[in-house]
């Protein structure tokens, strides 16, 4: 299950995967194909299944 941290200096938005075991693997965060979201644990893995991704970073921006 993803959850979120906003980094309140930064606004930096920041997921990280929790497993059911309650570990929380380096998580990475993608935009795929039709601008879906994607959190990996392995890139190179998802690469080689999926095909190359965008790799981002999402900052929140206050109005």
């Amino acid at each position: 299950m993803p959850q979120w941290t906003l980094d309140g200096n930064t606004y930096k938005l920041t997921p990280q995967w929790i497993n059911t075991d309650g570990s929380s693997p380096v998580t990475y965060l993608g935009l795929g194909n039709n601008n879906v979201l994607i959190l990996t644990g392995d890139i190179g893995k998802f690469v080689s299944a999926a095909g190359s991704t965008n790799w981002v970073t999402l900052y929140f921006v206050p109005a």
